[in-house]
Protein backbone atom coordinates (compact mmCIF):
# COMPACT_ATOMS: atom_id res chain seq x y z
CA UNK A 1 0.00 0.00 0.00
CA UNK A 2 1.84 3.21 -1.13
CA UNK A 3 1.71 6.52 1.45
CA UNK A 4 -1.78 8.06 -0.39
CA UNK A 5 -3.70 4.96 0.15
CA UNK A 6 -2.49 4.15 3.35
CA UNK A 7 -3.22 8.00 4.31
CA UNK A 8 -7.15 7.91 3.05
CA UNK A 9 -7.54 4.79 5.03
CA UNK A 10 -6.24 5.82 8.04
CA UNK A 11 -6.69 9.55 7.85
CA UNK A 12 -9.07 11.13 10.07
CA UNK A 13 -10.12 13.42 7.05
CA UNK A 14 -9.04 17.18 6.34
CA UNK A 15 -9.57 17.91 9.78
CA UNK A 16 -6.25 17.77 10.84
CA UNK A 17 -3.98 17.92 8.28
CA UNK A 18 -1.03 20.13 9.49
CA UNK A 19 0.81 22.95 7.88
CA UNK A 20 4.16 22.61 6.50
CA UNK A 21 6.79 23.59 8.62
CA UNK A 22 8.20 25.60 6.70
CA UNK A 23 5.41 27.81 5.75
CA UNK A 24 4.30 28.14 10.03
CA UNK A 25 8.20 29.17 10.88
CA UNK A 26 8.17 31.28 8.01
CA UNK A 27 5.24 33.08 9.24
CA UNK A 28 6.28 33.02 13.08
CA UNK A 29 9.12 34.32 12.33
CA UNK A 30 7.06 37.55 10.74
CA UNK A 31 4.33 37.53 13.17
CA UNK A 32 5.76 36.17 16.53
CA UNK A 33 2.93 33.66 17.52
CA UNK A 34 1.52 33.72 20.91
CA UNK A 35 -1.35 31.50 20.54
CA UNK A 36 -2.53 28.25 18.43
CA UNK A 37 -6.02 29.14 18.01
CA UNK A 38 -6.91 25.83 16.42
CA UNK A 39 -5.11 22.71 17.87
CA UNK A 40 -6.24 19.35 19.06
CA UNK A 41 -3.25 19.32 20.89
CA UNK A 42 -0.68 21.36 22.92
CA UNK A 43 0.06 24.33 20.43
CA UNK A 44 3.47 25.05 18.86
CA UNK A 45 3.50 28.30 20.31
CA UNK A 46 3.27 27.39 24.29
CA UNK A 47 -0.76 28.49 24.32
CA UNK A 48 -3.43 26.91 22.19
CA UNK A 49 -7.18 26.33 22.52
CA UNK A 50 -8.36 22.89 21.49
CA UNK A 51 -12.07 21.48 20.68
CA UNK A 52 -14.30 21.76 23.45
CA UNK A 53 -12.44 24.14 25.71
CA UNK A 54 -14.84 27.49 25.98
CA UNK A 55 -12.27 29.33 24.30
CA UNK A 56 -13.05 27.83 21.09
CA UNK A 57 -15.16 29.30 18.41
CA UNK A 58 -18.27 28.40 19.87
CA UNK A 59 -17.18 29.95 23.33
CA UNK A 60 -17.39 33.74 23.75
CA UNK A 61 -15.05 33.88 26.62
CA UNK A 62 -11.86 36.23 25.34
CA UNK A 63 -8.47 34.31 24.55
CA UNK A 64 -5.61 34.33 27.34
CA UNK A 65 -3.11 36.69 26.63
CA UNK A 66 0.16 35.44 27.66
CA UNK A 67 1.82 37.65 30.03
CA UNK A 68 5.27 37.00 28.70
CA UNK A 69 4.46 38.73 25.35
CA UNK A 70 3.36 42.42 24.57
CA UNK A 71 2.08 41.88 21.11
CA UNK A 72 -0.78 39.12 21.12
CA UNK A 73 -0.47 37.11 17.96
CA UNK A 74 -2.76 33.92 16.87
CA UNK A 75 -2.07 31.42 14.51
CA UNK A 76 -4.78 29.45 12.88
CA UNK A 77 -5.10 26.61 10.42
CA UNK A 78 -9.03 25.77 11.21
CA UNK A 79 -10.44 22.31 10.41
CA UNK A 80 -12.65 22.85 7.37
CA UNK A 81 -15.97 20.88 8.05
CA UNK A 82 -19.27 21.79 8.75
CA UNK A 83 -19.70 19.91 11.78
CA UNK A 84 -17.11 21.84 13.17
CA UNK A 85 -18.62 24.97 12.14
CA UNK A 86 -16.59 25.43 8.49
CA UNK A 87 -14.76 28.41 7.82
CA UNK A 88 -17.31 30.96 8.92
CA UNK A 89 -17.08 30.54 12.56
CA UNK A 90 -13.02 30.77 12.24
CA UNK A 91 -13.24 34.04 10.24
CA UNK A 92 -15.73 35.44 12.33
CA UNK A 93 -13.87 34.62 15.74
CA UNK A 94 -10.59 36.07 14.14
CA UNK A 95 -11.90 39.24 13.41
CA UNK A 96 -13.87 39.49 16.79
CA UNK A 97 -10.56 38.79 18.79
CA UNK A 98 -8.74 41.66 16.31
CA UNK A 99 -10.99 43.89 17.83
CA UNK A 100 -10.11 42.54 21.08
CA UNK A 101 -6.28 43.31 20.26
CA UNK A 102 -5.03 40.50 18.51
CA UNK A 103 -3.16 40.11 15.21
CA UNK A 104 -4.97 36.96 13.80
CA UNK A 105 -3.45 35.13 10.79
CA UNK A 106 -5.96 32.49 8.75
CA UNK A 107 -4.75 30.04 6.45
CA UNK A 108 -7.69 28.91 4.47
CA UNK A 109 -8.46 28.46 0.33
CA UNK A 110 -9.20 31.99 -0.64
CA UNK A 111 -12.74 31.62 -1.93
CA UNK A 112 -14.25 35.09 -2.56
CA UNK A 113 -17.41 33.69 -3.18
CA UNK A 114 -18.43 32.31 -0.13
CA UNK A 115 -20.70 33.80 2.52
CA UNK A 116 -17.69 34.17 4.80
CA UNK A 117 -15.44 35.44 3.11
CA UNK A 118 -17.93 38.44 2.06
CA UNK A 119 -19.07 38.82 5.81
CA UNK A 120 -15.85 38.44 7.23
CA UNK A 121 -12.43 37.74 5.22
CA UNK A 122 -13.00 41.15 3.31
CA UNK A 123 -13.15 43.14 6.92
CA UNK A 124 -9.35 41.59 7.18
CA UNK A 125 -6.47 43.74 6.70
CA UNK A 126 -4.19 41.37 4.69
CA UNK A 127 -4.84 39.04 2.28
CA UNK A 128 -2.21 36.68 0.58
CA UNK A 129 -2.34 34.24 -1.67
CA UNK A 130 0.15 31.51 -2.57
CA UNK A 131 1.72 31.25 -6.09
CA UNK A 132 1.86 27.29 -5.52
CA UNK A 133 -0.95 25.47 -3.55
CA UNK A 134 0.73 23.85 -0.27
CA UNK A 135 1.64 19.99 0.97
CA UNK A 136 0.19 19.84 3.60
CA UNK A 137 1.08 17.05 6.46
CA UNK A 138 -0.97 14.25 7.04
CA UNK A 139 -1.54 13.53 10.69
CA UNK A 140 -1.61 9.81 10.49
CA UNK A 141 1.36 9.37 8.69
CA UNK A 142 3.37 12.66 9.63
CA UNK A 143 4.01 12.68 5.36
CA UNK A 144 3.91 15.44 3.34
CA UNK A 145 1.52 14.93 1.02
CA UNK A 146 1.19 16.55 -2.67
CA UNK A 147 -1.54 17.03 -4.87
CA UNK A 148 -3.52 19.09 -2.26
CA UNK A 149 -6.95 20.69 -5.03
CA UNK A 150 -6.98 23.98 -3.58
CA UNK A 151 -5.33 27.04 -3.47
CA UNK A 152 -4.29 28.58 0.03
CA UNK A 153 -4.05 32.31 1.24
CA UNK A 154 -3.62 34.00 4.67
CA UNK A 155 -6.67 36.55 5.77
CA UNK A 156 -4.72 38.70 8.43
CA UNK A 157 -6.92 40.52 11.05
CA UNK A 158 -5.47 43.64 12.30
CA UNK A 159 -6.84 45.63 15.48
CA UNK A 160 -6.48 49.08 13.59
CA UNK A 161 -8.54 47.81 11.06
CA UNK A 162 -12.23 49.63 10.56
CA UNK A 163 -14.88 48.12 12.11
CA UNK A 164 -16.54 47.31 8.16
CA UNK A 165 -12.75 46.66 6.80
CA UNK A 166 -11.29 49.29 4.36
CA UNK A 167 -13.59 50.78 1.55
CA UNK A 168 -11.52 48.81 -0.88
CA UNK A 169 -10.73 45.91 0.73
CA UNK A 170 -7.74 44.09 1.78
CA UNK A 171 -4.24 44.55 1.01
CA UNK A 172 -3.94 41.59 -1.61
CA UNK A 173 -0.18 39.88 -2.75
CA UNK A 174 0.67 36.87 -4.15
CA UNK A 175 3.56 35.47 -2.12
CA UNK A 176 6.04 32.36 -2.87
CA UNK A 177 5.50 28.85 -1.31
CA UNK A 178 8.90 28.42 1.15
CA UNK A 179 10.82 25.93 -0.03
CA UNK A 180 9.96 22.12 1.05
CA UNK A 181 6.30 23.24 1.29
CA UNK A 182 4.54 22.98 -2.30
Amino acid sequence: MNKHTLAATVSTGKDDWQTPPAVLAALDEEFGFSLDAASDRLGIFGDYIGPGSNLSTDGRAAWPCPVATVDRTAWINPPYSRELGGLKVWHERAWLESRQGWTVVVLCPPHMGRQWFQQYGWRCDEMRVYKRRLAFIDPATGAQVRGNTQDSGLFVYRPHVPEQGWSGGPRLSLIDVPDGAA
